[in-house]
């Protein structure tokens, strides 16, 4: 037994090593609030539209179903644990240069429960090209409710991101060596006080990782009481791209001026935002779900909250003829008792569905 505790401990420990040597900075209290505000343009009435973005004439318009118009081609069994990435080998050919923390540098102090748009700037300073099969995986410490897995998208250096429904451009397709991008994911922070991490790993398309990773550290300050949360905050939610799934996924809202708006990551590894109307009852959010580069309008939803339980529950509309139901909650024994059906064991193994 203790050989095998050994044996097990030995990958943790140099994963350990590998991310965290030379990451932990210290917070610099001068830090003032950041945010995005000047990048979020939610809509002024009733009905959400897309983005009005002028597009190329080669876009290919995004299905209007809840399955994803295109997902990446290799599969990804599960998210990988902090042991199975450890033993993971490290690729020769892909080398990248963390060049700038292009928002929200290490240090930064925020509010709880904010959304934000985390951006690192990157250099390809390997061999080989980077392609849209690549992809970030957490790693270690992530408390931003951010994602597990996520297909990686590249920008050039300085593309506007906002929080709307098709505002963001296509990605780029290849990155060359010595190319310089930025990369973004979304986070949000707990709603806890205090210093916060999140570390993750880029994958090759080969399902090799990259020898150093990348990192946020935060500073929250403050916590918002319960019974004031509404919205705000983090949530677990079935996933709307898959049908019967009982894993859940974290959905990330924050409200102001009486618009709700936030963010997921399907279990294909893909962000989507939400953005909905609070303004004639606030326990009722009635707006839309689509992806952030889609060119289409997205599709209607109807949620209602209900804050003394802290959850929700509501309907997604696919088309004329057809609808499914959506449904949350603060933690997993509340989304056990509300999101299933009484017929169905609460028991399942916890794993994450595939990416395909």
């Amino acid at each position: 037994m203790g050989a095998m505790k050994k044996n097990l401990m030995f990958p943790a420990l140099c994963l350990i090593l590998i991310i965290c040597t030379g990451c932990v900075l210290p917070a610099t209290e001068a830090s003032e609030y950041q945010s995005q505000s000047s990048l979020l343009e939610m809509p002024g009435t009733a009905t959400l539209q897309a983005s009005q973005t002028r597009l190329p004439t080669s876009t290919r318009l995004p299905s209007q179903s809840p399955q994803p118009a295109s997902s990446p081609t290799r599969q990804v069994e599960s998210t990988p644990t902090p042991f199975e990435l450890a033993s993971l080998s490290v690729s020769n050919e892909d080398r990248v240069t963390v060049l700038q923390d292009v928002s929200y540098p290490d240090g930064s102090i925020l509010k709880p429960a904010a959304l934000l748009i985390k951006t690192w700037r990157l250099e390809n300073s390997g061999s080989i090209p980077w392609n849209n099969q690549y992809l970030i995986v957490h790693a270690y410490e992530n408390t931003y409710s951010g994602p597990k897995v996520a297909n990686l998208m590249f920008f050039p250096p300085d593309t506007k991101l906002g929080w709307n429904i098709g505002s963001w451009p296509e990605p780029l397709t290849e990155v060359l060596p010595g190319e310089i991008v930025d990369i973004s994911i979304l986070l949000q922070t707990p709603n806890k006080h205090g210093y916060q991490i999140g570390i993750w790993n880029l994958l090759t398309d080969q399902g090799e990782r990259f020898s150093n990773p990348v990192w946020s550290q935060l500073q929250v300050n403050g916590t918002i009481p319960e019974d004031q949360l509404g919205w705000n905050g983090s949530w677990l939610m079935n996933d709307p791209f898959l049908e019967d799934s009982l894993v859940p996924i974290t959905l990330a809202l924050e409200t102001s001026d009486q618009w709700t708006h936030g963010f997921f990551y399907n279990s294909y590894g893909q962000l989507v935002f939400i953005s909905g109307s609070t303004q004639s009852d606030p326990s009722i959010m009635d707006g839309l779900y689509g992806k952030p580069n889609q060119r289409v309008g997205g599709t209607p939803l109807l949620l209602q909250l209900d804050t003394e339980k802290q959850v929700f529950n509501g309907t997604i509309w696919h088309d004329n003829q057809s609808q499914s139901s959506l449904c949350g909650a603060r933690d997993e024994k509340s989304y056990m008792e509300n999101c299933l059906p009484k017929e169905t064991e609460t028991n399942e193994p916890s794993t994450t569905p595939t990416l395909e």
